[in-house]
């Protein structure tokens, strides 16, 4: 029902809105810890999705909620629930959703550190790293789509995924992903960083050169090879 409300109003520009909705989540909540399914809980991490992405002070007062935010954010151990919270993320990190403001910026930037808060893992990106090596397509999907809309958010927000260790190396290897879903969605991750110039323009020359040929070459480039090296 709360899910339902949530995407009918799609509001959360009042603070007396946001906190019958709040309050709406914590007595979901209690009832789901008591006697609660796996679709139950789906269904709750769609309604505060679509609660969060109704306006910026509808995320915050989320944030500033603990037991709400853990009860989003939380991966847990399901294949489909753990896919279901990335893409969720996602959303609410769209850019598209934010207000004209850095505020707006600020808040996703801040929800992106939260997830691996949540999730007891030293860094966000730790924490994506580690899925995108996950055989399960649709996890490896979500990561980087979490990833990607972090990229979008701009003036400089794909930096925290270039200072990670393991990003650029994984993010340009031709060979770590397997499914034609994933080919597309590491790929749209690269357009993001490149599209944020703020970050290219602290790149070196051949790290850059890396990036945009990358995306010259295309989603499913694939190195050609040696007629000798074809046949042995």
């Amino acid at each position: 029902v709360v899910s339902s409300v949530c995407k009918i109003l799609q509001v959360g520009g009042t603070a007396a809105t946001n906190q019958v909705l709040l309050d709406s989540f914590q007595r979901v909540l209690s009832k789901w810890k008591e006697h609660g399914s796996e679709l139950d809980r789906l269904s709750l991490v769609d309604a505060i999705s679509s609660f969060t992405s109704a306006a910026d002070s509808a995320l915050i007062s989320i944030l500033n909620d603990p037991v709400t935010t853990e009860a989003w954010l939380t991966l847990g151990t399901k294949p489909k629930l753990k896919a279901a919270v990335l893409v969720s993320v996602s959303q609410v990190l769209d850019v598209r959703h934010a207000e004209a403001d850095d505020a707006g910026s600020m808040v996703r930037r801040r929800l992106f550190a939260t997830i691996g808060k949540v999730n007891q893992s030293t860094s966000t990106m730790d924490l994506l790293m580690s899925l995108l090596k996950s055989p399960i397509p649709e996890i490896r999907q979500g990561s980087y789509a979490v990833l990607e809309a972090m990229a979008k958010i701009g003036n400089g927000s794909s930096q925290v995924l270039i200072m990670h260790p393991e990003f650029l190396p994984h993010i340009l290897s031709r060979d770590v992903e397997t499914s034609v879903d994933g080919v597309k969605a590491k790929y749209a991750v690269v357009e993001a960083v490149v599209a944020d110039t703020t970050v290219m323009g602290l790149l070196s020359d051949g790290i850059i050169a890396k990036l945009r040929t990358f995306v010259d070459q295309g989603a499913h480039y694939m190195q050609s090879q040696s007629w000798e090296v074809a046949t042995e």
